[in-house]
């Protein structure tokens, strides 16, 4: 019987020839060993640790103890499986030479009596060694808590040959779950860090220069004061605040070149030097860089690459191995014009300002589809810098798991050569961020791979075959409702409630509650071969739970507005302590990429009183139901939001939203009223996000497309004392102020008083309507005074 797969994108073949005729090969018999691992006598770091991982597995599989011995040292006419680059596998491999094969290439052959095993030259072996592994002998690395090594005293396998190039050769993801060098080699990860150094060196993938490496070549503390004229010309002034370089400066381009290279002789085994614009705006308004940029397009992606290709031409002369790599990120984005990447120059194009809950190749919106072709005609070396969390909070459930598969294969299809998948570094109990590591690495080594299939092998492999379907469907139910609702989804989110709603809410809840009461059930019948089921269902639950408490007031308005029975959770303040315990057991040291430690600390330890707060606020009632029949506006043109749908955020360094506090107010409009918590840091807020509330208003002066709209406060304070209040706006994902509301004073007493906030635009064609987040901060010294009856926004 002959298989062989074909690459749908065309770019390697794998062949494996299994014949019942032909001979089985005897690795091991009755826990001895029946080959002995042959390394080259001069071996690189790689080839060692190779051998030494594959000796490490098959010691477990087969309770042997193999032996690994330097070619020249084994016994004469000795069977061996060959790892590396040595003679044998020189003359049996004549088809690849390790030098000249594509980069992380591998090749595996057996023949009647030995096994040949090895790669690229640099690190190809470890990833041949790990797909023989999992290929031939059945090992599955799933996680760090879970890598599956099968129990056969005797271990044979049948003749193989295997030949594989993977067109990604930069393939990484930060996932903290797979931080570990093992895992990360086993699961093919692009970016293995051993801890040996030496081996760091030889196979990593290591920078010479940073991302964002503008004011690390040259800071502005010790530079700027000299050269202002190296840093950009802003409004007519030399300004090194939230700024860029001035890349036509000379100058300033030969002290820049002068600093890499030193960088780059001080790293000998480095691959890439990241030359690429400050994580902010500023760019240069000098006559010479913008006549560049008007030469070329239009766009300022053509100034920062023609200094990219300044950089690499000199890199060039002093190692031509270096990769020089720079952004197409945010404001250089677009394509330029009459203007090519050199060959040593790659183009790390990022998709940060994209929906995540629906496929890239079909982004209507954002023009990141087209920025992907047009760059694709540029340059052969086309990376992909791309997004697959919540920065604001890895804790939330993010809709994207469906899109994986299809967001890879469209990357491959238009010649990314490599791919980062920028992820959930700080948190270990995200949704699913196991099966997510392990299968993007799958994809990016594999493209071809069946994305559905692979979600299935992981649910049934890491967690059993009972529960997988439970799961499967929670999955798919996500998927479900994000094709059947119009929202856009940002690396930014903190509410899943923008696509959430109560009926998907309870199918979810169920789905996970059932799959625990399974796994209990399953691991009380046989501890032995279910051990840790259960326990990894209640993390991974966590994410769930996390969103029923912390939005437990905005579930109970859907449901009833919908009309579903919310089952889950039974207890909120059970469910309080619960949650803080699984961050505990688990280790979570926080669940936002800014935050400190102390902030989320902080946090979890609020978490009783959130659930006590809602519960409170929930038995007395109240109507919170949107309404836009409100006193003083046209009906229908206005609606108001109460205090079901506000939240607070919690401080500066904390950016994960929490319930606010609520206040039995006779005055207030529905007899309720909300406060923020006390003792409040600089950027304290309330938070509201729009959903497709404001879609259903009518507007006589507005396009359908971009909308404008007036956003009032009713507020007053709960001393009652007069005091002077401004209300700013902020816009979703931005710390600059949006819109500032006039200064008023609220009077003595304990009626509300309504002050405008100021005016947003909306642009609806572009789904910001459903994605919006309204932050309202009130400039104000004793927040916890203020109490706020609701938010009125108005269509002009």
């Amino acid at each position: 019987m002959k298989r062989t797969l074909l690459s749908i994108f065309g770019f390697s073949i794998v062949s494996t020839i299994l014949c019942a005729c032909t001979k089985e090969i005897e690795i091991a018999k009755d826990s001895q060993a029946s080959l002995k691992i042959a390394i080259p006598d001069t071996p690189t770091h790689c080839e060692k640790y190779s051998a030494q991982l594959l000796k490490k597995y098959l010691d477990k599989i087969t309770n042997a103890k193999f032996e690994i011995l330097p070619e020249s040292k084994l016994p004469q006419n000795s069977k061996a499986i060959f790892i590396g680059d040595t003679k044998k596998s020189q003359n049996a491999l004549a088809d690849f030479n390790p030098k000249t094969a594509p980069f992380d290439a591998i090749r595996i052959k057996s023949d009647k009596e030995n096994i040949y095993i090895k790669g690229h030259a640099r690190r190809g072996t470890l990833y041949a060694v790990s797909t023989f592994l999992e290929d031939c002998t059945g090992v599955k690395a799933w996680a760090e808590d879970d890598i599956y090594v099968p129990q056969k005293t005797s271990l044979k396998i049948s003749p193989t040959d295997i030949s594989y190039a993977p067109q990604l050769t930069s393939r990484k993801t930060d996932y903290r779950v797979g931080t570990n060098c093992e895992l990360r080699v086993l699961q093919y990860s692009g970016f293995p860090i051993p801890a040996d150094l030496k081996l760091r060196k030889e196979i990593g993938e290591s920078y010479a220069v940073g991302y964002h490496s503008f004011y690390k070549i040259l800071p502005p503390k010790k530079y700027f004061k000299e050269h202002p004229q190296w840093y950009s010309l802003i409004n007519g002034k030399r300004t090194d605040k939230d700024a860029q370089l001035c890349l036509t400066n000379e100058e300033m381009t030969k002290e820049f070149i002068k600093i890499v290279c030193e960088k780059i002789k001080k790293a000998p085994h480095a691959r890439f030097a990241h030359i690429s614009q400050n994580d902010w705006n500023g760019v240069c308004q000098c006559k010479k860089c913008t006549d560049f940029v008007n030469a070329h397009g239009g766009v300022q992606s053509a100034v920062y690459l023609n200094f990219a290709n300044k950089i690499a031409e000199a890199v060039e002369k002093i190692n031509k191995d270096i990769r020089i790599v720079t952004f197409a990120y945010t404001f250089t984005r677009k394509a330029p014009k009459n203007i090519k990447p050199r060959h040593n120059v790659w183009i790390e194009l990022c998709s940060i300002e994209c929906d995540f809950a629906h496929a890239l190749e079909t982004d209507k919106d954002y023009g990141f589809t087209q920025d992907i072709i047009d760059w694709g005609k540029l340059t052969k070396n086309l990376v992909i810098w791309d997004y697959v969390t919540s920065f604001k909070d890895y804790q939330i459930p993010f809709a994207n798991i469906h899109n994986l598969d299809d967001n890879i294969k469209f990357f491959v299809k238009n010649g990314a050569i490599g791919i980062f998948e920028q992820a959930d570094q700080k948190n270990v109990t995200g949704e699913f961020v196991r099966l997510r590591n392990w299968y993007l690495n799958k994809l990016m080594w594999n493209p071809s791979l069946d994305g559905d299939k692979l979600i299935d092998e992981f649910l049934a492999g890491y967690y059993s075959p009972e529960v997988a379907p439970f799961l499967r469907t929670y999955i798919d139910t996500i998927e479900k409702r994000v094709n059947n609702v119009q929202f856009s989804l940002s690396c930014y989110s903190t509410d899943p409630l923008n696509w959430l709603d109560a009926k998907t809410y309870a199918i979810l809840s169920e789905s996970l509650h059932n799959a625990f009461q399974l796994a209990q059930k399953l691991e009380k019948e046989n501890p032995q071969k279910y051990k840790n089921l259960s326990r990894k269902i209640w993390r991974d639950k966590l994410p769930l739970d996390y969103i029923a408490l912390t939005k437990w007031v905005h579930l109970v308005a859907l449901a009833k507005k919908e009309g579903v029975e919310l089952k889950y959770p039974q207890d909120l303040v059970a469910l309080a302590n619960d949650i803080v315990k699984r961050w505990q057991e688990f280790g979570t040291e926080k669940i936002n990429q800014r935050e400190t430690r102390e902030n989320f600390l902080k946090f979890a330890n609020s978490f009783p009183a959130f659930a006590k707060r809602q519960i409170e606020f929930l038995k007395n009632n109240p109507d919170f139901t949107e309404s836009t029949n409100i006193s003083g506006f046209d009906k229908n043109q206005a609606v108001e939001f109460q205090e079901g749908r506000i939240d607070q955020c919690n401080s500066a360094k904390a950016v994960a939203t929490q319930p606010v506090n609520y206040f039995a107010d006779k005055n207030a409009s529905n007899g309720w009223a909300i406060y923020l918590d006390e003792n409040c840091e600089r950027l304290r807020r309330f938070e509201i996000n729009l959903h497709d509330t404001l879609e259903k208003l009518e507007s006589t002066t507005s396009s359908k497309g971009k909308r404008k709209y007036d956003i009032y406060v009713d507020v007053k304070t709960k001393s009652q004392k007069s005091t002077k209040i401004i209300m700013m706006l902020f816009r979703k994902g931005t710390w600059n102020i949006y819109n500032q509301g006039e200064g008023k004073y609220i009077p003595d007493g304990d009626k509300y008083v309504r002050v405008h906030c100021g005016e947003i635009e909306l642009n609806h064609s572009r789904k910001d309507s459903t994605s919006f987040q309204l932050w309202i901060r009130p400039l104000y010294t004793k927040y916890s005074d203020l109490l706020l009856d609701r938010v009125v926004v108005v269509a002009k």
